[in-house]
């Protein structure tokens, strides 16, 4: 039992606060579902791009939005055949602002949403 504890106060403690510093590190945009595009129900938001690639985002990498009590991943590309069929794809649409989208897919049905909704967005840390 004490090398347990003694385990578990020299791995798992310091383990735990990486863990959560790290996921800190990252900064979460408040973003709003600004049209929702009729044919294949795309998610336009009101969050620029610029503010997007300014913290550090590029082509290919992931990032994780939240729509009410669910969170999704996306890979931030600029055609949706960058991601497999039914894969979500994080994209810049006309106006400069982020688009979630599914590839083959209907992203707005697929999760609910409305003009209007609150996205909580984050680009996930780089390995």
């Amino acid at each position: 039992m004490l090398k347990m504890k003694r385990l578990f106060r020299l791995y798992l403690i310091p383990l735990f606060f990486v863990a959560f510093s790290c996921a800190a590190d990252s900064e979460i945009f408040d973003a709003r579902v600004a049209s929702v595009e009729t044919e294949y129900t795309n998610i336009d938001t009101n969050l620029s791009i610029t503010t997007l690639k300014a913290k550090g985002m590029q082509l290919g990498d992931q990032i994780q939005f939240e729509h009410q009590d669910r969170v999704m991943y996306a890979t931030y590309a600029a055609e949706y055949t960058d991601v497999k069929r039914g894969g979500w794809i994080a994209t810049e649409n006309e106006d400069g602002t982020l688009e979630l989208a599914i590839s083959f897919g209907g992203a707005c049905e697929e999760i609910n949403c409305k003009v209007g909704d609150s996205l909580r967005i984050q680009l996930t840390p780089k390995n």
